[in-house]
């Protein structure tokens, strides 16, 4: 980035001058000093501009003495100032150092320090001091986040980027920052974020920047809006009743130039009430899929799910599943507990036995042993239900 140079010459001619008979021997010697101020154009991109700077020259003893401490304006364009600074030396030769502060009204933005050595009788060549340290407002942040993180537009559109800075994990309510895009040829963004899109598929990064050099980056992709939507897996599966089914709902969003759009809500629900999903709403990714998990209800049998998008053909997409009877979780005696009867005779009423899942649903076609006294198992299908035994 260009830099904007400025010559400051201390017109005042080198001089010598005594105190009284107990005090040093001082000189006056002329300060030459050449201030580089960030460009014109950098300054404009965060909203600055310099309207003063201001001159201090320190004697860098054990005790700092300050020899100067001036502000001037600085006109528009100006290429060089004029300052009539009275540096008092007290040897022909010494070594200064000079800061200079560019300012806006009052409020300090860069800062520059470097040693100046200054002498009498010479006419030094000006010394490049760079002023490019930010001290301005915010000066201290150490980090920025852009939101939205990932953004999706469609031809034409524009949307506004926010930007927050913090310094050392809390907020900092006042800063300064720049926009800029990854190419500005393919789409511009202004001076308040604000991006719009152009009539083409393509993506750019969008960069914030503090006077500091504190950045951030994200990337805005553009598309054309949605025109269909597509079944892409999970229906036709079949899972156990209650429990989530082994593969993900999941569609597709697509423009009319059968190419995906990204950041496209979808919305997922069970039909008839019967079953549910992880989330109801999903954006869909940059490869424009949306994909959920569902969770079957306690009915057994077919159930169904659907991915709408207003407006789109193909909406609402349906996934029609099976739920399955699960494990036996409960064995039921429902005839022929506590009968009397005589030894080596049959029992009035053989046992009758009943199974169910977890969700109370009948399992069948499971074998189930009985056993009789000291007598071996007999085993039964659970379709049947029933068995006669003899004491």
């Amino acid at each position: 980035m260009a830099r904007r140079s400025l010559l400051a010459l201390g017109l005042l001619s080198t001089l010598v001058t005594c105190r009284d008979g107990s005090g040093p021997q001082l000189y006056y010697a002329r300060v030459a000093v050449a201030p580089v101020f960030p460009s014109g154009a950098g300054l404009a991109s965060f909203g600055l501009s310099i309207d003063g700077v201001r001159f201090v020259v320190v004697r860098p003893a054990q005790r700092p003495d300050t020899l100067a401490d001036t502000t001037v304006a600085l006109p528009p364009g100006a290429r060089a100032i004029d300052l009539n600074l009275r540096v008092p030396l007290v040897s022909s030769r010494e070594m200064v150092l000079v800061s200079i502060v560019a300012m806006a009204g009052a409020v300090p933005l860069f800062q520059g320090t470097a040693p100046v050595e200054v002498s009498t009788g010479v006419s030094a060549q000006p010394t490049e001091i760079p002023v490019l340290t930010y001290v301005g407002p915010g000066a201290g942040v150490d980090s920025i986040a852009i939101s939205p993180r990932s953004s999706f537009l469609y031809f034409g559109d524009s949307l506004r980027f926010q930007v927050q800075a913090f310094q050392r994990g809390t907020p900092v309510p006042g800063f300064y920052v720049s926009w800029r895009t990854s190419d500005t040829a393919l789409a511009h963004i202004n001076g308040i974020g604000s991006l719009r899109a152009p009539l083409s598929r393509t993506s750019v990064w969008v960069i914030a920047r503090t006077p500091g050099a504190i950045a951030d980056s994200v990337r805005a992709t553009f598309q054309p809006v949605p025109s269909q939507l597509i079944v892409i897996g999970g229906a036709g599966q079949s899972g156990i009743v209650g429990l989530p089914l082994a593969l993900p709902l999941e569609v597709e969003v697509r423009a009319a130039d059968n190419l995906p759009v990204g950041g496209v809500p979808v919305r997922f629900r069970s039909l008839l009430g019967i079953g549910a999903v992880t989330d109801s709403i999903v954006l869909t990714d940059a490869a424009g899929r949306a994909r959920t998990t569902a969770t079957l209800g306690s009915v057994i049998g077919p159930q169904s799910f659907e991915a709408r998008v207003s407006g789109l053909t193909g909406s609402p997409a349906t996934f029609g599943v099976t739920a399955l009877v699960g494990a036996v979780a409960q064995l039921l005696v429902i005839a022929g507990d506590g009968q009397l009867a005589i030894v080596n005779t049959l029992l009035p009423t053989g046992p009758a036995i009943r199974l169910r899942d977890a969700l109370g649903n009948p399992v069948a076609g499971v074998s189930v042993s009985q056993s009789v006294g000291a007598r071996s198992a007999t085993t039964i299908s659970s379709h049947q239900a029933c068995v006669s035994s003899k004491l």
